[in-house]
């Protein structure tokens, strides 16, 4: 589906002005002079690249004629995105499948890799028959949270790639859940983040041996992808001030501002 199928408010920014280069990579967060780096940059205004605050929402259980599934959202990134420092932040709401299927909610692809590099979804884990896990062709096992993705309520989460640090990181309702270093083992993996110049955010569903699958079913809003690392207090600040309205759960055609 194109950006502008069903009006959907897609908005790439430009990226930072070059004076932000003069403060040095965006990804440091030692302190300087009592303020960090992070700090620093979101006082200049170095916001996301990419903002999607539709209420998108995904029927991943329904499959067309054609094999595909019917509802996802795809856009492309910048050809240096993974190469460099990345962040991801949006809010979810599970649907009422009451299976235990896991359920991918975005992932980053390359149309020349068979799965996607960094997937995030909802899966059984440890108890939890909805619970949030992230993963990327990088890192040697998956990061899980033992929160669950509710019906009747939003969760924020949020996920750190950073690529200066060899680091991947995955929060859920502002709690850092996870870090973990990339994998020396999968240095070629590595390699394809490096030579792939086509990168695709894709909302509402993964990829697996080149197939779409594990659609999401549910609502996703507030989409956020930054170019540089954000911190935990920049994350609990989305949560604080952006935090979507409150669902009314007895009347769900309330919620579905646009099916993607």
């Amino acid at each position: 589906m194109s950006a502008d199928e069903g009006h959907l408010d897609l908005v790439a920014h430009s990226p930072p002005a070059a004076g932000l280069q003069a403060l040095g990579s965006s990804n440091d967060i030692a302190e300087q002079g009592g303020v960090t780096l992070g700090q620093q940059l979101r006082a200049l205004g170095a916001g996301p690249i990419l903002t999607i605050p539709s209420l998108l929402a995904c029927w991943g259980s329904k499959i067309e004629p054609s094999g595909h599934l019917a509802s996802y959202l795809s856009t492309r990134l910048p050809d240096y995105f993974l190469n460099r420092d990345a962040s991801f932040s949006l809010y979810v709401r599970r649907g009422q499948s009451t299976d235990d299927t896991a359920r991918v909610m975005l992932v980053v692809e390359s149309p020349f890799q068979p799965n996607a590099i960094i997937e995030l979804g909802i899966g059984v884990d440890k108890g939890k028959r909805h619970a949030v896990y992230a993963g990327s062709s990088v890192t040697p096992a998956w990061l899980r949270s033992a929160v669950d993705v509710q019906v009747d309520e939003w969760t924020h989460i949020a996920m750190v790639w950073n690529y200066t640090a060899r680091t991947f990181s995955l929060y859920v309702e502002g709690e850092a859940v996870k870090t973990l270093a990339f994998s020396p083992t999968r240095d070629a993996n590595e390699r394809i983040l490096r030579v792939n110049k086509e990168w695709r955010l894709v909302i509402g569903r993964g990829k697996r041996i080149g197939q779409m699958r594990n659609g999401w079913d549910g609502e996703i809003t507030d989409v956020r992808v930054w170019d540089r690392v954000i911190d935990e207090t920049e994350i609990n600040d989305i949560r604080r001030w952006q935090r979507p309205e409150p669902m009314n759960p007895t009347q769900p055609n309330l919620w579905y501002d646009y099916k993607v």
